[in-house]
């Protein structure tokens, strides 16, 4: 049986740097822009459990209660590259509050090549600049998955026409 390996350039985060894409339907006004030029991907999940102790076990009991998933990421310092202008723009304003939330998309490209580009969205993505680093060309930041995420199709990726849209249950 032939077997795809899924490879780095087919998970692909995304942010949408104009802050309109609102989970509702289609991404009218939204302008999603690839974290291109990084050298790291480690999207943690960050398991949050609750742990009780019940008298008729001898041992606690833990469960689930939810997730808190991040990611440090880093951009290449190119000063013609769209991800870096945005986030060394947000370097520049350092914005508190709202101003440093943004819908981020992390699409599934099939490694097929063949079959709908999947991904799920989360609209009140924290971004948080942390370092710049001249000495190796970079300028770090992490990201903050807040809230539940949007299951969504994408279309257009690799091109400057990128379509999200909210799939129907």
């Amino acid at each position: 049986m032939p077997v795809n390996k899924i490879t780095r350039n087919l998970i692909v985060p995304l942010i949408d740097t104009a802050g309109a894409w609102t989970g509702t339907g289609t991404d009218t006004g939204a302008k999603w822009v690839p974290i291109d030029l990084s050298t790291t991907f480690e999207m943690e999940y960050n398991a949050q459990t609750d742990t009780a102790s019940y008298i008729c076990y001898k041992n606690d009991f833990t469960v689930h209660t939810g997730y808190q998933p991040g990611m440090d990421q880093e951009i290449a310092l190119y000063e013609d590259n769209p991800m870096y202008k945005f986030i060394n723009d947000l370097r520049h304003r350092m914005p508190v509050g709202g101003e440093t939330t943004f819908p981020c998309l992390v699409a599934e490209v099939p490694a097929s090549g063949t079959g709908t580009t999947e991904g799920q969205v989360w609209v009140e993505t924290l971004i948080t600049i942390d370092t710049l680093n001249t000495v190796d060309g970079t300028l770090s930041f992490h990201l903050d998955f807040n809230g539940d995420p949007v299951d969504v199709s994408v279309t257009g990726l690799g091109t400057n026409a990128i379509k999200v849209t909210k799939k129907t249950s």
